[in-house]
């Protein structure tokens, strides 16, 4: 059974999914007792956006009591991604609470010297949340800053600790909250994530990871509904970008980003292929401009040489490191298009017009195909991360009557 089940997971890590599960089913076969097989039929399933029977199995298998308490973790974990990816907000944040399970190996850790909040009242009380996951987590889960900060009433007061990339944005974005940066060292060869330049915990009511409000503030999609961006750039940096893309000439001002920096095998999947975007890159009447950070000269260099686009590079801006500029400059563009990541959450959070190439049913849909999170946005995905084209296509036509001027017809390709 062990040996079917790798197989299938070398498909599954190949996006053959049908055949992975195949594979997963034979070792159920031979061991119906085998709970990470029933796992990992989840989350192919979960993988291709069908959230519903991923359920199904990954509650089969946590119902046999046969896993290791850290496989528990994971598959406790990847059920609590497909109850968000369904949108049943209000059992999902509950169960989401158990991605702080040190047993999970995506778990962020915290040294705090705070009681942690657990759903009460907080009205008039002083609150410490902090960044969790990834730097675009950071930004999405601060959809709910303000309602937070509202919450709070004028006798409470907000505390955020953030990467410290993101403290001048969030300065500017949350100016009656107090915005201080959070470290993560290694103790006891645990990374442990804290907020060293706090000195008086005494007069702090509780803490949280960022994440945890949610199970307050957004217990239903209508409570996304909001306009716009909930980050602020600034004003006269958005004004500098602005006129120094005019100096590009006529033409829809996009900025582009096409993949992650930690591109691993695992990781590369979720993103359209850069040979998929070159008749993308040739639609008439844009003007391509880089925002994708780290070494990406080969690629700017091929899409010159290949096909036949330049990706104009803008002077003057860290695109990895000065975030509150990125944000500016992004919202100074016509618009931003690339796969979730960093960049794309700060632009779609300052309001910019975003453009999302993302897997299918993705958890941060939250059931919708869209991203409540972010009214500005725009979702196209492929039926199957096995094949980005479809995706790309709707896209292309998208932009193309984007680009033509032709705005009278609904968002077609966004799906």
């Amino acid at each position: 059974s062990l040996l079917w089940n790798s197989l299938g997971t070398v498909m599954m890590e190949q996006t053959e999914f049908e055949n992975a599960i195949l594979f997963y089913k034979q070792a159920l076969e031979i061991d119906p007792e085998l709970a990470r097989a029933y796992h990992n039929i989840g989350y192919c399933k979960a993988t291709q956006g069908e959230h519903e029977t991923a359920l199904e199995y990954l509650d089969k298998g946590l119902a046999l009591g046969t896993f290791p308490e850290n496989e528990r973790a994971e598959s406790e974990h990847a059920r609590s991604s497909s109850l968000i990816g369904l949108g049943r907000l209000d059992e999902a944040w509950e169960a989401y609470e158990c991605r702080n399970n040190p047993r999970y190996s995506g778990a962020t850790c915290f040294s705090i010297p705070l009681k942690r909040w657990d759903g009460e009242p907080l009205e008039g009380k002083k609150i410490l949340i902090v960044g969790e996951q990834g730097l675009g987590d950071e930004v999405m889960f601060m959809n709910v800053g303000h309602d937070l900060i509202d919450l709070l009433g004028p006798e409470g007061h907000l505390t955020i600790g953030v990467v410290p990339r993101l403290e001048p944005l969030f300065k500017r974005s949350f100016p009656t909250a107090t915005i201080t940066k959070h470290s993560t060292i290694r103790s006891n060869g645990m990374p442990m994530r804290g907020c060293p330049l706090i000195k008086d915990w005494e007069t702090y009511d509780y803490w949280a990871p960022m994440a945890s409000v949610l199970r307050v503030l957004r217990t239903d999609i209508k409570d996304f509904d909001k306009e716009g961006g909930f980050l602020t750039p600034d004003p006269e940096r958005v004004a500098h970008w602005r006129s120094e893309l005019d100096k590009l000439g006529s033409g829809m001002k996009v900025g582009l980003l096409w993949k992650s920096m930690l591109m691993s095998a695992k990781r590369s999947k979720y993103y359209s292929p850069f040979s998929q975007w070159k008749d993308t890159l040739r639609t008439e009447g844009v003007i391509w401009v880089n925002l994708q950070y780290g070494d990406c000269s080969e690629d700017l260099e091929r899409a010159e040489k290949e096909f036949g686009v330049k990706i104009h590079q803008m002077d003057g801006i860290d695109l990895k490191d000065n975030l509150d500029d990125l944000a500016a400059l992004c919202v100074a563009m016509d618009l931003v298009v690339g796969p979730m990541n960093a960049t794309t959450n700060i632009a779609a959070g300052s309001g910019a017009n975003t453009a999302i190439i993302g897997a299918p049913n993705a958890w941060p849909y939250l059931g919708t195909g869209q991203l409540p999170w972010y009214p500005t946005a725009k979702v196209f995905s492929p039926e199957t991360i096995s094949d980005w084209k479809p995706a790309m296509t709707k896209f292309q036509s998208w932009l193309e009557t984007e680009a033509s001027g032709d705005k009278s017809g609904k968002v077609s390709g966004a799906a």
